[in-house]
């Protein structure tokens, strides 16, 4: 399920609180502004994710523990009436920008899906398989397609210049600084230090990679990891990968997943190297702070 970014990308996309709430005898779940979002609505989405969630942690999976003393299936309530109220929001925006979803983007990306789980026969099997309609499939594809050409639009109005986005760099310099490294991965200790006694002699690091690695991905490029930053690999693989310089090779390192010699081909530590990504996530922190505006001034009551 995680590759399914068309039924699981918007779930999170909010993380505000929920309003008090309220009963109603009318078939109403939430009213947002002079929208309203039907019960049948809200139990439709409660019953896709709650069998999605029984399907990957088991039948008891709603019952157990979450956050802030809730049990799952509550969290999971407030992040689908959340769900459910941006999407509102969104929705009534795009409608008075005129940035709406034709029907041939909506085919194109079920098509696009289609050939992603293999074929016709594969995606009816999906939709069966996960207790899904076409028809309500086909409209979660127009709502993420939505959100994402909202979420454009609005990025594209953002003016940042260089002195915002440098304030911002400084704020946020260990997030924002990358490495590219390369690794080798051992299932065991004893070929790792046969391999890095080989390094040591000056062995080609890509070509022993291709040979040797465990990491089958990046062994063809070499053990090519590409750039990356804080917070995307297991952490003592990133503390010691940050600790080297550019040519520099670790001693063998273990981790969860085996055993590692590293090996960092680049550091970008600058503004200037990382002007493009500094405003990229300065304007998504601008979005995020834009949906709470969105949803502080809107009127939303919620009578489940």
């Amino acid at each position: 399920m995680k590759k399914n970014r068309i039924l699981l990308g918007s779930l999170l996309i909010s993380l505000l609180l929920i309003s008090g709430c309220v009963k109603n005898a009318d078939g109403v779940a939430i009213q947002v502004n002079k929208e309203t979002i039907s019960t049948d609505t809200y139990e439709r989405e409660y019953e896709v994710y709650k069998s999605l969630y029984e399907r990957q942690y088991g039948e008891d999976a709603l019952s157990q523990e979450g956050i802030n003393g809730k049990t799952i299936g509550e969290d999971l309530r407030d992040n689908i009436i959340n769900k459910l109220i941006t999407e509102s929001l969104i929705e009534k925006e795009m409608e008075e920008t005129g940035l709406l979803i034709s029907d041939e983007e909506i085919q194109e990306n079920i098509d696009k899906y289609k050939d992603s789980l293999g074929g016709e026969e594969s995606y009816q099997d999906f939709i069966s398989n996960n207790k899904l309609t076409e028809d309500y499939f086909k409209e979660n594809i127009r709502k993420t397609l939505l959100l994402e050409k909202h979420k454009e639009y609005v990025k594209d109005n953002f003016n940042i210049d260089d002195g915002e986005a440098l304030k911002y760099f400084n704020e946020n310099k260990e997030d924002l600084v990358e490495i590219k490294a390369s690794h080798i991965l051992f299932s065991n200790e004893d070929d790792a230090k046969r391999v890095k006694a080989d390094l040591d002699k000056g062995g080609n690091f890509e070509e022993i990679a291709k040979k040797e690695s465990l990491d089958s991905v990046s062994a063809i490029n070499g053990g090519d990891l590409g750039y990356f930053s804080r917070g995307n690999m297991i952490p003592e693989f990133e503390d010691k990968a940050f600790s080297l310089n550019v040519g520099e090779i670790s001693n063998v390192l273990k981790t969860e997943v085996g055993y590692h010699i590293i090996l960092v081909k680049d550091k970008k530590l600058d503004f200037k190297d990382l002007k493009d990504k500094t405003i990229k996530m300065l304007k998504e922190q601008k979005y995020l702070e834009y949906l709470e505006d969105l949803r502080e001034n809107a009127n939303i009551t919620i009578y489940i």
